[in-house]
């Protein structure tokens, strides 16, 4: 599969946390990305930030489908800043 980057679920599970296929929830799953420097680095909110577009995928630990998605970063983070502003009013 050769190098690529890790982006947390910490992050991307604010945008979809569950699986398309058999609706398992993304708990303990890493989300691998090929579209940064591939340096086996864990992504952070300010990488995607520094990048217009890009892509993750995973494998879902119950079904085993591939799952891949690709996002325009200022889309994904306004959705991040939502979901957060929304985490905070229940608090």
């Amino acid at each position: 599969m050769g190098m690529y980057d890790e982006i947390g679920n910490d992050i991307v599970r604010r945008v979809i946390n569950k699986c398309p296929f058999c609706g398992e929830s993304f708990e303990y799953i890493e989300w691998q990305s090929k579209s940064f420097d591939c340096l086996l680095k864990h992504i952070t909110l300010q990488d995607l930030r520094d990048n217009d577009r890009f892509e993750i995928h995973t494998i879902c630990n119950r079904c085993n489908n591939y799952i891949k998605l690709r996002l325009q970063a200022n889309i994904f983070l306004k959705i991040i800043n939502e979901a957060d502003m929304l985490e905070e009013n229940e608090d």
